[in-house]
């Protein structure tokens, strides 16, 4: 099975809740006074709870309720969409400015290169928290402690017909997140809800909202796994639409579905639009966006299920806004996406030469594709 690396191994796929976080002497270069260490390494650090998240990383996500996610734009997919390379973000505390996560991505480069941005994937979460931002993107991330995992079972094997309808599991796309590190040797799509660390998942309903693109986030209790939140976006969103606007995603508590509570009361997800020459830049020519998580005090969310919103935060960014020349590109430009059961179809303006409806040769058509 394509996914995350590796063969499938026979052992059961435990996740390890690791200690992630030593203090340093006063002259080592950091600040904040713990900087993360490489996996595997005891050095200290609690377990914080049954489902293994550790003690730094739910104070952290106890302390902040307002993220920032920046993906990392990758020039070699600016220079040549076809080479899709592994997506890393980049989670800052929204309001101080500290760093507090790195989240890079596990794949097999085939299905990667063949199905994104619907391949399996794992996706680390790595221990940030001590870096100092300035050179944080020289890190090797690699080389840092994983405190989540997010799974997300995709094309070929695990979810065959992500990307159609979404009328039945192998159509339905969905992520679940681990406490602590994933063994390599496991395939994405083959542990799931099976690790009794699985924090919760966040997956498609039936027909997927229809015109409403929608997720339901599920975290788990001690009798099983119980709703959290329903997070709902725009029909229309992407496409050249992103430059001009940003896109809100309203996160509302369970009860909350088909009752009187006014959606958003658990927060909103936010892809922000671009503020300047270079974000419109970036935007027209790669698939890096930035994103603010909102989690209102009020809402008295725990670590884990903060953990779980960003978690959904990043699927949403797999499943809505990871398309190669979303913009535009040589076949013309993308007004924007419309979501229908799951399904994008994008409304596209292009160059018809008297093949569109509506345009005489050499001139423009509209046109909605699949």
């Amino acid at each position: 099975m394509f996914g995350g690396g590796g063969s499938k191994s026979n052992a059961s796929p435990v996740a390890v809740a690791q200690p992630l976080y030593q203090s340093l002497p006063s002259d080592a270069f950091h600040f904040g006074g713990f900087v993360p260490v490489a996996a595997g390494i005891p050095v200290g650090g609690r377990v914080h709870d049954a489902l293994g998240i550790d003690e730094m990383t739910a104070s952290l996500l106890h302390a902040t309720d307002t993220y920032t996610i920046m993906q990392r734009p990758s020039l070699t997919e600016g220079l040549c969409p076809a080479c899709e390379r592994s997506n890393i973000y980049d989670v800052y505390d929204g309001v101080t400015g500290m760093h507090l996560f790195i989240a890079k991505e596990r794949s097999d480069c085939v299905p990667r290169y063949c199905c994104a941005p619907y391949h399996s994937l794992f996706l680390e979460l790595k221990a940030a928290a001590g870096l100092n931002p300035m050179l944080s993107h020289m890190v090797d991330v690699d080389t840092l402690g994983t405190v989540l995992t997010l799974e997300r079972p995709g094309c070929m094997l695990a979810k065959p017909c992500l990307c159609c309808v979404a009328c039945s599991d192998p159509c339905k796309d969905g992520m679940y997140m681990h406490a602590g590190a994933l063994s390599a040797d496991v395939s994405a799509g083959g542990i799931r809800t099976t690790n009794p660390r699985c924090v919760g998942f966040a997956t498609q309903p039936f027909l997927a909202g229809g015109l409403t693109p929608t997720l339901t986030v599920m975290e788990r209790q001690p009798t099983g796994f119980r709703s959290l939140a329903t997070v709902k976006g725009p029909c229309l969103f992407g496409g050249c639409l992103e430059l001009c606007r940003s896109t809100k995603f309203s996160i509302a508590p369970a009860a909350a579905v088909g009752g009187h509570v006014v959606e958003g009361s658990l927060g909103r997800i936010v892809k922000r639009k671009p503020t300047d020459l270079a974000g419109n830049l970036r935007e027209a020519v790669t698939d890096a966006d930035v994103y603010t998580l909102e989690l209102p005090p009020a809402a008295q969310l725990s670590a884990h299920q903060k953990a779980l919103l960003l978690g959904t935060l990043l699927l949403a960014d797999y499943m809505y806004f990871e398309r190669d020349g979303a913009c535009c590109d040589a076949n013309g430009c993308t007004l924007c996406l419309v979501h229908c059961g799951g399904c994008l179809l994008p409304c596209t303006l292009r160059g018809s030469g008297g093949r569109s409806a509506g345009a005489g040769a050499g001139g423009t058509g509209f046109m909605a594709d699949q």
